[in-house]
This record gives C-alpha cells, structure tokens and sequence, in this order.
C-alpha cells in the first residue's frame, strides 16, 4: 500500500503544477537537445564506438591495408620501400599458397634472386637495385652529380611520380591475375634452379 500512495501523491504533485510550466520545460529541452546535437555535427564528436566483427572479410581487411599503404608512402620513392616490400611479401604468400611443400619465405628468396620468371616491371618495382654500401669510384661519384639536374626535373614535372604509379598499377594488375589463376598448372620448385 506504500507504493500506491507514494504514486498517487506524485500524480497530485504532477497536477497541481501549471501546465505553462511544462510547456516551457518542454521547449527548453528541445532547444537543449537540438544544441548539443549542432555541437557534435559542428566538431565532429562521435556519437558511437566504431567495433569490430569478429567475422571480417579478409579481402575487404587486405584492400583497407593496401589503401592506407599507398596514402602513407605518396610516392615517396626516397623514402624506405615498406610498401615494395610488404607487396613482394603478398607475392609470395600467393605463390606459397598454391604450392603444397614450399614456403613463402623460399619463394621470397627466388623473388629476390630473380629466379621465378616475372615481367621485369614487377621486379624493377617489388625489388629496387640497392645502393651498395661500398665505396663508390670518382667515376660513379661524377655520373651521380651529372645525373642530379635530370633527377631534378623528372621530380619537378611530374614524371616520376607518373612512372611510379605507373609500375604500381602494372604490379597490382599483375598480382591480380596472379590470384585469379587459382587453377594453374604450373609449379615453382624452389629448390630447382
């Protein structure tokens, strides 16, 4: 019985107030809600946590990877060949995986050693000539500084960056038919030269 008169006074408490008053509450809510609503559209504030799936697809996960990649290298061809080098990686675990006894890291081998038959623009971009830690001749020192004024200009116009995307669509065109030939008959033998 404590409950029902603990209501009832509440609902003479609701009465007796005038309902001006709660037309006014009202409309103070709604102006309230509708600025914090403007607040987070203004200042982009999440208003929910972006989660997981447990049950990802792969393939959506593999191509946000490869996204992030190239806008992080922007054709930055000084810079450390992180994006050459997880491509050549992938590369090879395709290989791998088509192949029941041979590792990825032997089929990365032969990559790198030129053993396995690519087109040479894939090499030329997955496997860049190394400067070798050798001392350089006066001769290769002078052909360095001759070369810096056409180096210079093919980064000023444009070229380079071109040439680069260029190699970069070849490898991930060449990389995709490499994953659709699931039923190929050929074999790679690491250990056959």
């Amino acid at each position: 019985m404590p409950i029902a008169f603990v209501l009832l006074l509440c609902w003479r408490i609701v009465q007796s107030v005038d309902q001006q008053v709660y037309w006014v509450g009202l409309i103070f809510l709604v102006v309230f809600y509708g600025l914090i609503r403007l607040y987070r559209w203004a200042y982009g504030v999440d208003t929910f946590k972006q989660t997981q799936s447990l049950d990802l697809n792969a393939t959506l996960e593999q191509i946000s990877y490869w996204q992030t990649s190239i806008r992080l290298t922007d054709y930055k061809i000084d810079r450390s060949n992180i994006l050459e080098h997880s491509l050549a990686k992938m590369l090879a675990a395709v290989y791998a995986s088509k192949q029941l006894h041979v590792t990825q890291y032997e089929i990365y081998s032969a990559l790198e050693q030129r053993q396995m038959p690519l087109p040479e623009p894939v090499y030329t971009f997955l496997f860049p000539a190394q400067s070798s830690g050798a001392k350089r001749s006066i001769k290769q020192i002078l052909r360095s500084l001759r070369d810096i004024p056409r180096k210079r200009i093919r980064r000023w116009t444009g070229r380079e960056r071109a040439e680069y995307y260029q190699l970069l669509d070849q490898v991930l065109t060449f990389m995709e038919s490499v994953m659709e030939n699931e039923h190929d008959d050929k074999r790679f033998d690491a250990h056959h030269d």
